[in-house]
């Protein structure tokens, strides 16, 4: 009976002691908080955001005239900002009717993500992500370091607690792997990592022009992450710099140039020779390429910021020598110097010229070579645009010794 009796009592405090662990353990990890997001509230909306901080920031570059430690385009994003972009990319890209006829992001068989909040506290960033497993919910949160990496906003999540308890970030893994979340291009969880990353472009090229994102690509970034923000930093010292003198384009003698060759080409079988100095090239050039010049000059909104992006029509000289276009284009008349490396192609039919193209073989913004060659093709210049009347162009010779090129053709009266 005495064995029996401990038995019993080894059983039953056992029983009390399960009770016990699995109570403190359900009282520590139970959550039934509500998602703190508020959708009646007004935000920021990103694009305003980008919009207004370039905007002040090519104002302030101006005003400092330039200064390398003042040069730069600052983003500050607070984590009601970033709250809000997470909760619009959701609706756009997973659920629809998220926080409107459901309160849930995704279910997946019995358990539901039902919200996923960013909290930026002294300078630490905070993921809480609430769980509902069927039995009972539960919050994980998770503390991670922000930085920036391919133009990419990595959020690198490490430390996990369930509830008020440590927990291993594999169980936040094998969740997450099996809600697959996906939210377009602008947004991506690396599960294996336990990254969220936010595409930078993506977020600057969306609803904006796409010079934009020749700046964030040409730009060295850094964040820095202080109570309730970020802020992304793009240096633009290296993009941003006091206008560069472009050389004048002088007609000078072209007209009695022209004449002379006429009346040597009639004397001389209709057989047309003409030597073109650079500055009257370039005069040729600049007269002739207005329509090019024009896909430079153009307005666009970021947010609710009007920006405007030119290249004035006598700000252009071709340096026969190098092979380059030198330019400056104006972000709301903040300079960026421009150099265009080209190789000119004649395009030709029945052995003459009929036009001349260029092959853009490296663009540099300031300092900075860019990858967005294609944004700067020229349009072709057909051979009538030189200004030569009645010359079917068979070669154009350019003298790099002499900065000048030699056209040669047939005269027809």
């Amino acid at each position: 009976m005495k064995l029996i009796r401990k038995l019993i009592v080894f059983l039953v405090s056992l029983l009390m002691t399960f009770i016990l662990v699995f109570g403190i353990l359900f009282v520590l990890t139970y959550d039934d908080s509500k998602n703190p997001y508020d959708k009646t509230k007004e935000y920021n909306d990103i694009v305003n955001i980008i919009g207004k901080s370039t905007y002040d920031s090519i104002e302030d570059i101006k005003l400092n005239n330039y200064k390398e430690d003042k040069n730069n385009i600052t983003l500050s994003i607070t984590d009601d900002d970033l709250n809000h972009y997470v909760y619009k990319m959701i609706k756009e890209n997973v659920n629809k009717n998220y926080l409107e006829t459901e309160d849930y992001i995704i279910k997946k068989g019995s358990t539901t993500l039902q919200s996923i909040y960013f909290s930026i506290i002294d300078s630490n960033i905070h993921l809480s992500v609430r769980i509902d497993n069927g039995i009972y919910k539960t919050i994980v949160m998770l503390t991670g370091e922000i930085n920036i990496e391919n133009r990419y906003l990595n959020i690198k999540l490490k430390a996990t607690n369930l509830g008020k308890i440590p927990a291993p970030l594999e169980v936040m893994k094998a969740f997450l792997a099996t809600a697959n979340l996906n939210y377009g291009n602008t947004i991506q969880f690396d599960v294996d990592n336990l990254i969220f990353k936010i595409n930078l472009e993506e977020v600057f090229k969306k609803d904006n022009d796409s010079f934009m994102s020749i700046l964030l690509n040409s730009a060295d970034i850094k964040s820095v992450t202080s109570d309730k923000k970020i802020d992304i930093i793009l240096d633009t010292k290296d993009i941003f710099l006091k206008e560069q003198v472009i050389p004048s384009c002088s007609k000078g003698n072209l007209d009695e140039q022209k004449e002379n060759a006429k009346i040597e080409a009639m004397a001389n079988s209709f057989n047309y020779s003409i030597d073109i100095s650079e500055e009257s090239l370039n005069y040729l050039i600049v007269d002739n390429l207005g329509d090019s010049l024009n896909k430079f000059n153009k307005e666009f909104k970021i947010g609710d910021k009007n920006f405007k992006l030119k290249i004035k029509d006598n700000e252009v000289f071709y340096d026969i020598k190098e092979s380059k276009i030198y330019s400056n284009i104006y972000l709301n008349d903040a300079s960026i110097p421009l150099v265009i490396t080209i190789e000119p192609i004649y395009n030709m039919e029945s052995d003459y010229i009929t036009s001349i193209s260029f092959d853009v073989k490296e663009v540099k913004l300031g300092n900075v070579i860019s990858n967005n060659i294609d944004l700067f093709d020229i349009d072709d210049i057909p051979s009538a645009d030189l200004g030569l009347e009645n010359v079917n162009i068979k070669e154009i010779k350019l003298n790099k010794e002499t900065n000048s090129i030699t056209i040669n053709g047939i005269y027809e009266l």
